[in-house]
């Protein structure tokens, strides 16, 4: 069934020629218009630059993690983690 158009306050023809010179901008000239004054204006390289410089903004600190030697982890238990050290070594295994 047809849509009957005599009871809006314009003619059927205007509202088909408002809905398809809407289609055409939202689907032709729209996209193309955008991407020309996008390219113009330079704000893809500025967009970049903005976000790299969030992105370092945002991120934490790297955390200092001390280098632990043999003496300094088994040195709470006294004599017995002294001779261990002494035994073993005092070098640390430690990775960056």
């Amino acid at each position: 069934m047809f849509l009957d158009t005599g009871g809006l306050p314009i003619a059927g023809g205007a509202l088909m020629a408002m809905v398809l010179y809407g289609g055409v901008s939202l689907f032709i000239t729209g996209p193309v218009i955008a991407e020309r004054t996008i390219e113009k204006s330079g704000w893809a390289t500025r967009c970049d630059g903005f976000i790299r410089a969030e992105i370092t903004a945002d991120e934490p600190e790297a955390l200092a993690i001390p280098k632990l030697g043999c003496s300094a982890i088994f040195g709470l238990y006294g004599r017995a983690g002294q001779e261990y050290c002494r035994v073993h070594g005092a070098t640390s295994t430690t990775t960056s």
